[in-house]
């Protein structure tokens, strides 16, 4: 598995309507694109056993969500994944690309290469 970074940021209020719930996202992959549905199964569980590592607490207020990224150096694109715990709202993202800014700003950052994780802060 590539790597993944996780982040537990300040909470987001606003634009998760935009975004496409990990539910209806295997919904239209069971679907459509049947043959990429068990990787993403597979990322969204690493996604979060990674952030309970970066520290979420297990529980979500708002999500979980998909979205998507280029990825660097290739003409794909990557899922990441977004949701809003309960407790004071921190917000947890979950990314194959590392997000500059939000390593930047965050409470807590955890990195797997695929083999160990590393964390931050």
């Amino acid at each position: 598995m590539s790597p993944y970074y996780a982040y537990k940021i300040l909470p987001i209020d606003v634009g998760f309507d935009h975004l496409v719930s990990v539910d209806n996202y295997i919904l239209y992959l069971a679907r459509y694109e049947v043959n990429r549905l068990l990787d993403f199964i597979s990322s969204w569980d690493f996604a979060k056993n990674l952030a309970l590592e970066a520290g979420w607490e297990g529980d979500i207020r708002e999500g979980p969500f998909v979205f998507f990224l280029p990825f660097p150096d290739s003409s794909e694109m990557c899922f990441a994944f977004i949701f809003k715990q309960e407790n004071n709202g921190e917000t947890m993202v979950v990314s194959p690309v590392r997000l500059e800014w939000l390593s930047e700003s965050c409470t807590s950052e955890v990195a797997s290469n695929g083999t160990r994780m590393m964390k931050f802060l």
